[in-house]
């Protein structure tokens, strides 16, 4: 089964959760906050329904950093 990612993005007025059933409804003020959030849903996700998870955090254009896994793809 593929990974579901929570993708944690930089945009105009913060930072922004992408993917997974939460596109573009979740901003946050900092970085930091945003990963807690793309965490614990993703952790939730993996919970639920043990569908293989992970957060990743964009560095540039296409570039990302895997942050966290949860479960085996």
């Amino acid at each position: 089964m593929p990974r579901t990612y929570f993708y944690v993005v930089a945009v105009h007025n913060g930072w922004a959760l992408r993917g997974g059933a939460f596109a573009g409804r979740n901003l946050y003020d900092s970085r930091d906050q945003a990963l807690l959030e793309a965490r614990r849903m993703a952790m939730g996700l993996f919970s639920v329904s043990q569908r293989p998870t992970g957060v990743r955090v964009q560095l540039g254009v296409e570039m990302w950093e895997e942050i966290e896994l949860f479960g085996d793809a």
